[in-house]
């Protein structure tokens, strides 16, 4: 009860200082106490109060006893307008005479219904395989039904905004789901792996056909694709071992895959000869050619999934890149005269090197009947060997080979031309195995034209 009295007295201190200042004040331009908006505290000047609640020209005030206290006519000695804490009643004061508190106002929230907003939760993650159709299943929300659609689009901006990621079929598009919660694409996902973000419409008629990005306004969460990042270039050596490492995104898993090379990744394309064992199978992100065979020259890389992946004929390869193979074209022809020096310029090819060599072997039955290169028919004649090529550098890259006319004296007729890289140890060159890749032609024509 001491208390009680003490705060009625304004004896008892407040976390609020001696009162709250009301935002208002005596004005010497309008001569009467004014609020901060402009608003008259009363219709005239105030005189000493009682102490009670008053209307004054309809303004309400509520001035403690002998309040406000300045003289009339001498008001702006006191202009500062606030309300004792310790009974609420207005006070004017000296203006930085006491520490006064502020009132804010606070908006109350009150129920007044339920709203029952339907649409996918956010923040759902899903997974797909690049190079396979794209199926979504077990989207979660609120009231989803028939005919819904998902948009697979790029991150970076809000759904609505981001543009569609039309690699992923269908130009990123869905069917209309049967139930809801799962959404498939038509044709395959032939696009870079990493995350995507998913997008959620529903038809409603005058107001939107889910048929352009900007339709698909409400995030569903996000996709991982795992799948390998594109334009990839790498480089191997024809006649040693290939090892190429695919790069994939940061948040993609690497899925076991398979690698071929050809000169299309589009369906029915066939792989290039020469990489032994054809297209290389992995689980990892690693893929190795024991020994390369293959011909100079650039092809694509095509990547499938695995299993049911066959190889760039299969339509659900994916171009990841090109691989640049070292070594002589496979399209040389040369023309010489037997029993005479031959000498074959330029080589044409990637990569040359002085001290590469050529051998041509027997003629058994024209290009058809010939032995592939790195066989042999078990004789040594007719498998004549070039001297270490020259002149690399003196057509870009491209070399001279010389045959003496000693390894000349050969029947007319059309040879295949086989390479053997001069990089290797001593005798590396020596054996038909060693003579494994594919340069061409060279067609010896009789002497006895040029007599």
């Amino acid at each position: 009860a001491a208390v009680a009295n003490a705060r009625r007295a304004g004896v008892q201190g407040s976390p609020c200082g001696q009162g709250v200042w009301l935002g208002g004040r005596w004005y010497y331009s309008t001569g009467r106490y004014d609020w901060d908006d402009g608003t008259p505290l009363s219709a005239g000047e105030v005189e000493a109060s009682s102490g009670e609640e008053a209307v004054d020209g309809g303004f309400y005030m509520n001035w403690d006893q002998g309040q406000p206290s300045a003289p009339m006519g001498e008001q702006g000695l006191e202009q500062q307008l606030y309300m004792a804490v310790s009974n609420g009643k207005w006070h004017d004061a000296r203006v930085g005479k006491h520490s006064l508190a502020i009132v804010c106002q606070e908006s109350v929230a009150q129920a007044t219904g339920l709203l029952r907003l339907e649409g996918p939760l956010g923040g759902q993650v899903f997974s797909a395989t690049a190079g396979r159709p794209l199926v979504v299943s077990g989207l979660e929300g609120v009231g989803l039904v028939a005919a819904d659609l998902l948009l697979v689009a790029d991150l970076g901006k809000s759904c609505g905004t981001a543009p569609a990621a039309v690699k992923l079929g269908g130009e990123g598009i869905s069917y209309p789901s049967q139930d809801g919660t799962s959404f498939a694409w038509p044709g395959y996902a032939r696009t870079v792996g990493g995350l995507y973000q998913l997008c959620w419409c529903r038809i409603k008629a005058n107001v939107t056909d889910c048929r352009r990005h900007t339709d698909f306004l409400v995030s569903a969460g996000q996709l991982v694709l795992s799948g390998p990042l594109l334009a990839q270039r790498r480089r191997c050596h024809s006649g040693e071992e290939c090892n190429i490492t695919l790069n994939w995104p940061l948040q993609a898993p690497v899925v076991p895959g398979l690698l071929s090379v050809a000169s299309s990744c589009e369906s029915g394309a066939a792989v290039v000869a020469g990489f032994q064992g054809g297209p290389a199978i992995s689980s990892s992100a690693d893929f190795t050619w024991p020994q390369l065979n293959a011909s100079g020259g650039r092809h694509k890389l095509c990547w499938c999934s695995m299993p049911n992946c066959t190889g760039p004929s299969d339509h659900t390869a994916i171009e990841v890149g090109l691989i640049e193979v070292d070594g002589p074209y496979s399209d040389n022809n040369f023309t010489c005269i037997e029993g005479r020096i031959c000498t074959a310029a330029p080589l044409r090819g990637l990569a040359l090197l002085d001290g590469d060599v050529a051998r041509f072997s027997r003629d058994v039955g024209g290009i058809a009947g010939r032995l592939p290169c790195g066989e042999s028919d078990g004789s040594s004649s007719f498998a004549q060997v070039s001297l270490p090529s020259t002149l690399c550098g003196t057509y870009i890259n491209n070399c001279t080979l010389v045959w003496p006319e000693l390894l000349m004296s050969v029947p007319p007729g059309r040879y295949g031309l086989c390479w053997c890289s001069g990089g290797g140890p001593p005798g590396s060159c020596s054996a038909a195995s060693d003579f494994t890749t594919n340069a061409g032609e060279l067609t010896v024509i009789s002497s006895a034209a040029y007599q």
